[in-house]
């Protein structure tokens, strides 16, 4: 397990304003972006590949500058610092290992620009006790094209512990380590942040990872951030259909319809119910929310045909199939052939088809 240490000094919240960031190509990384990463929290940035969470964090690192805004630790600003003097450990998404030294040497090398070096003697113990904690005390004479890209991975992540940062810039970080490995990592990480106070800003795709990790976290997508907060708040109302259908796994499903005098019908026609808006709308659901079988609480929305059934951990999630549209929900028991789709009333998101915007249902007031 990870040795906790905690910082003698306050761990600064991270600012940005308006940070923007154009390459020289022409490509928009980030669009203007204002975000609080809270001091102390472990905070996931969520996107898939070209969404912009690895440029905003190479910005926070100093390893890319922005073409307008800041970005403040606290009331320092930052953006015109190098990163060595941000006070940040940085683990990038691909290893990045002197090929000349061993893996202590490598691991050493995390300490080799820290302001106030520790003694020889320290430095060795930090090694061996971060190499211990990810497992590679056997690997320290190795040097690296003797390492597997896991083993090189790890290498990277021992790097950062010795250096007892404030802050912690994680970019995909289990993504080379094999399961075990990657769950135990996992929770190395979260214990360490939990007993430190450490602010650790950590990118992945994966949003089981997200969920599992974070206590916030930011969506991004086309370089915008699409919404931040809490993994229950995102997870419960999303602001987008991007949103609702990247955060969660399995999937949201989005049924396109039309809603008018109160029902709401998707295109294709099969699913009917109730419905507080008007106009072209999209229906998100959970898996969670749909049964395939009466329910209490649960109202029927139509009659499909299940097109699919596969194993989710220990549930069988089923699909059933329109022209147009399907719906996902786990199965209690053997359900074929065609059957009713019963759905929670008071868990459903509800979409502007246009814009993708998230409805809220408007309340009068007495």
């Amino acid at each position: 397990m990870v040795a906790v240490y905690v910082s003698e000094l306050a761990v600064p919240d991270i600012l940005l304003s308006d940070v923007r960031k154009t390459f020289s190509n022409g490509t928009v990384g980030l669009h203007p972006t204002t975000l609080t990463v809270p001091s102390g929290s472990y905070f996931v940035l969520l996107g898939p590949s070209g969404s912009g969470k690895t440029t905003l964090l190479r910005l926070i690192a100093g390893l890319e500058t922005p073409d307008s805004g800041m970005i403040h630790f606290g009331d320092r600003r930052v953006d015109g610092l190098p990163p060595h003097r941000r006070g940040i450990a940085f683990v990038p998404q691909r290893a990045a290992l002197y090929p000349d030294r061993d893996v202590h040497g490598n691991i050493r090398a995390g300490l080799e620009l820290a302001r106030d070096r520790p003694s020889r003697s320290e430095v060795d113990a930090r090694v061996r006790q971060a190499a211990e904690s990810l497992g590679i005390t056997g690997l320290l004479t190795h040097k690296p094209h003797e390492l597997s890209g896991g083993e090189q991975r790890r290498v990277m992540l021992a790097r950062a512990l010795v250096r007892r940062a404030d802050v912690w810039l994680l970019d995909e970080p289990l993504t080379q380590l094999d399961s075990a490995l990657a769950g135990q990592l996992s929770q190395d990480l979260h214990l360490l942040q939990r007993g430190s106070g450490h602010t650790i800003i950590h990118v992945t795709h994966d949003p089981i990872e997200a969920m599992a990790l974070a206590d916030r976290v930011g969506l991004l997508g086309g370089g915008r951030l699409l919404q931040a907060g809490t993994p229950d708040e995102v997870y419960a109302r999303p602001s987008s259909r991007t949103v609702g259908l990247h955060f969660g796994r399995p999937p949201m499903s989005l049924i396109d319809g039309v809603a008018d005098a109160g029902e709401f019908r998707s295109l294709d026609g099969w699913v009917r119910m109730a419905c507080p808006h008007r106009g072209k709308v999209t229906l998100g659901l959970r898996p969670e929310d749909v049964a395939f079988s009466r329910r209490d609480g649960f109202v029927p929305i139509g009659d499909a045909e299940i097109a699919d059934r596969r194993r989710v951990d220990a549930r069988t999630l089923v699909a059933v199939r329109g022209s147009a549209s399907e719906v996902r929900g786990f199965a209690d028991g053997a359900e074929a052939g065609r059957v009713t789709v019963w759905v929670n009333p008071n868990r459903l998101h509800w979409f502007d088809l246009a814009t993708g915007a998230r409805l809220e249902v408007q309340t009068t007031a007495p």
